[in-house]
């Protein structure tokens, strides 16, 4: 469904990203792990075109995407869950639900919503609360049911779990590999917690220093003994 061949981002002089291959089938969840400063989001950014590689390819079910539009790309079916949980604290938990079916009209809109509000019931008894006054976990439920509303094929979830308590980081994956068992999504996440993430990813891939350094199963990654030096900085 997703493929990056040799992608490679720059900012300037400086290369974020690395000559990286990664693909993620229909249905998988593949997780993206290293320490900050990896290269992680900026993959991410490639995917949904808010950055533009410099070398390499972005396919996208056979297509290749990689100078398209950011909004032709959500329009394709890949939407991001953002790091920081960006809502809009001025709206309503439901008028921030909504929009993210801004493109799908208003009668989509309302099929999807009791579907989206299933999954989380503490939104379905917030929908007329101000979102600013939702705890940290609450924002993070409701930038996922925003995007599910935009009935995506691919999620792209930057650091899902940042700032959360772990039962609330718990409580957030468990919804995620529910949604993408029941609607059969792909999604690719970012994360430093990697205990969670393997619990839901069939696969993953770790990032140092703009490259990926090692790639299996989810079984494989957790037991790899080389993971820790990676994440303290060792390339080698």
């Amino acid at each position: 469904m997703l493929e990056l061949k040799g992608t490679t981002v720059s900012y300037g002089a400086v290369t974020a990203v690395d000559d990286v291959d990664l693909t993620c089938a229909t249905g998988e969840v593949v997780a993206l792990l290293g320490a900050n400063g990896a290269g992680k989001s900026s993959v991410v950014k490639a995917v949904n075109g808010l950055v533009r590689p410099i070398a390499g390819s972005v396919v996208w079910q056979g297509r290749s995407i990689e100078s398209w539009a950011p909004e032709k790309i959500a329009r394709a079916g890949i939407v991001t869950v953002p790091e920081g949980r960006e809502i809009f604290g001025n709206l309503t938990v439901l008028e921030n639900l909504r929009l993210g079916a801004y493109r799908l009209g208003r009668r989509a809109a309302r099929s999807d919503l009791d579907r989206v509000l299933g999954y989380y019931p503490v939104l379905a008894a917030r929908t007329s609360q101000s979102a600013r006054t939702l705890s940290g976990g609450e924002q993070q439920m409701l930038v996922f049911g925003r995007a599910l509303m935009a009935r995506p094929e691919l999620l792209l979830l930057d650091e899902p779990s940042l700032g959360l308590a772990p039962k609330i980081v718990a409580e957030v994956y468990a919804t995620l590999r529910q949604v993408c068992r029941d609607l059969n999504l792909t999604a690719l996440v970012v994360e430093q917690d990697i205990a969670t993430v393997l619990s839901v990813a069939s696969h993953a891939h770790v990032m140092a220093s703009g490259r990926i350094r090692v790639s299996g199963t989810a079984d494989e990654i957790r037991s790899d003994k080389s993971l820790r030096a990676l994440y303290l900085g060792a390339t080698s």
